[in-house]
């Protein structure tokens, strides 16, 4: 899971249009959290007290080096939740002898 302990979270866009606690990020849009998650799409809407991020566009990611694609994307940070539509997922698995 994402988990709450993590030492960087950035987020950054072409385009960052904040109202109140809501941000629409367009163009280029890249989440990162430390080194376990990477997230990048051409949209994405962010609330800054709810810490869910949402899109309506295809989106690529990292987590923990497993790839997901997918044409959208639902981010609950503060529990740990994660939702795609269409996805296509690549798992780097390690086998163990």
């Amino acid at each position: 899971m994402l988990g709450k302990n993590f030492k960087n979270e950035k987020l950054k866009a072409n385009l960052i249009v904040k109202n109140g606690n809501d941000y629409t990020l367009t163009d280029n849009v890249k989440y990162a959290r430390d080194d376990f998650i990477k997230l990048n799409t051409n949209e994405l809407f962010y609330n800054d007290i709810t810490k869910i991020a949402k899109n309506t566009k295809p989106f690529d990611a990292v987590y923990n080096k497993h790839f997901l694609k997918g044409d959208t994307v639902y981010l609950d940070i503060n529990n740990d939740f994660v939702k795609a539509n269409n996805t296509h997922f690549e798992i780097d698995v390690i086998k163990k002898n």
